[in-house]
């Protein structure tokens, strides 16, 4: 009886589920080195591409992003070789990835430390962007708070001009045309004084005077009923430019309350270097920006460091660097033509049946593969061990 091999699983939960294992696999485990190299070989493509004439898009995205991604796994990587190196007392070595080290670290700081200064200018010119909307909320309330006090003032001038100045004609007000018109003819109607004041013209005496002074007022009654409808239109429209403005100062303190209070342009995060330091603000941000991009590089290699070390110590004891050591019985035999009195001499003696039986188990191992070629050669073609 045969057994078939069940197909490999396929599908987007089977690589969904093998990218998810592969991000929680310790970092030891990937082989960062082939992942740089393959990124950097990507990006030397990419630019003989571009070198020989063919359009790339968004070439210098990826060569960027590429040489970025590499010099951040490199320093991880020569980060752990370099800690290796030290547990294992290999001094070449470790400067090798020293070197690695170096060169991704100082990449790292060249790449990013224009996109660090490019975003603290960015959150500076927030910073002001803010501050200035913050003050126009509060100088547009204040503008729109300004206008409302001048419109109530104006309207309640035209309302006083409009019914506050009504003419009294013989103790009489008159509100409209009508009214002063029958004023000038009841005046007119005593024919007696009109003659004798000559239509008003001159007067003789304080009866002839008050005769006069009530037509007067009635002329100035028609004038004034001939402008009050414009008067009262007048005021009308004051009252609905008290009603917009009423809006706009409702509209401009919601909108100031909703703004957040900035009440200075410069950056808060800044001012200890500002104002302590004595830093201008161009340096001061050159200055966050390079911590920022250190702290990142800083975190990457000695958290790695961290890491392999923990690792290393899980697997046994440190072995100790005989450099100096080394060293000084050079140093001695060369001046006193021996070895120093404290070296300890280790004498491992070795059996000579172990390479005999080596050979043996190679011999077992061997007669075990022809034995399972022959047993497949007389089975079906499934296996013999299928």
């Amino acid at each position: 009886m045969s057994t078939i091999p069940a197909p490999a699983r396929r599908g987007l939960i089977p690589a969904v589920s093998g990218l998810f294992s592969a991000v929680s696999r310790p970092a030891s485990r990937i082989n960062l080195d082939r992942i740089a190299i393959g990124l950097v070989f990507f990006a030397g493509v990419v630019t003989i591409l571009k070198k020989n004439g063919v359009d790339v898009p968004s070439f210098m995205v990826l060569f960027g992003c590429s040489l970025g991604i590499a010099g951040l796994l490199y320093e991880m990587s020569a980060s752990r070789s370099m800690m290796r190196a030290f547990w294992e007392a290999k001094p070449f070595s470790m400067f090798c990835n020293l070197t690695i080290w170096v060169a991704a670290f100082s990449f790292s700081i060249f790449n990013w430390i224009g996109a660090a200064a490019e975003g603290q200018a960015e959150k500076t010119n927030i910073q002001k962007a803010a501050f200035v909307h913050s003050a126009d909320a509060r100088t547009r309330l204040d503008m729109a708070q300004d206008a409302l006090k001048k419109a109530r003032n104006a309207a309640q001038e035209k309302h006083n001009a409009a019914w506050e100045t009504i003419p009294v004609v013989d103790g009489q007000k008159i509100t409209d045309r009508g009214q002063a018109e029958a004023a000038i003819a009841k005046v007119k109607s005593n024919t007696r004084y009109w003659n004798l004041t000559n239509e008003c013209q001159t007067t003789k005496g304080p009866q002839t005077r008050k005769f006069c002074a009530d037509y007067n007022d009635a002329k100035a009654a028609l004038s004034w009923a001939d402008t009050h409808p414009a008067l009262i239109e007048a005021a009308n429209a004051a009252d609905q430019d008290v009603k917009r403005l009423e809006q706009e100062v409702v509209i401009a303190r919601s909108e100031a309350s909703s703004t957040k209070v900035v009440t200075s342009e410069d950056r808060a995060d800044l001012f200890m270097l500002t104002d302590w330091g004595g830093m201008s603000e161009s340096r001061a941000q050159q200055l966050t920006g390079l911590i920022s991009v250190l702290v990142i590089s800083v975190f990457i290699s000695f958290g790695s460091m961290r890491d392999e070390a923990a690792r290393l110590t899980a697997e046994g004891p440190r072995r100790k660097w005989s450099f100096l050591s080394r060293t000084y019985r050079w140093a001695y035999r060369k001046v006193w033509g021996q070895e120093p009195d404290n070296t300890t001499y280790v004498t491992n003696y070795l059996d000579p049946r172990g390479a005999e039986a080596l050979a043996a188990v190679e011999r077992d191992r061997e007669r075990i593969v022809h034995a399972a070629r022959a047993a497949q050669a007389r089975l079906n073609p499934q296996g013999a061990f299928a």
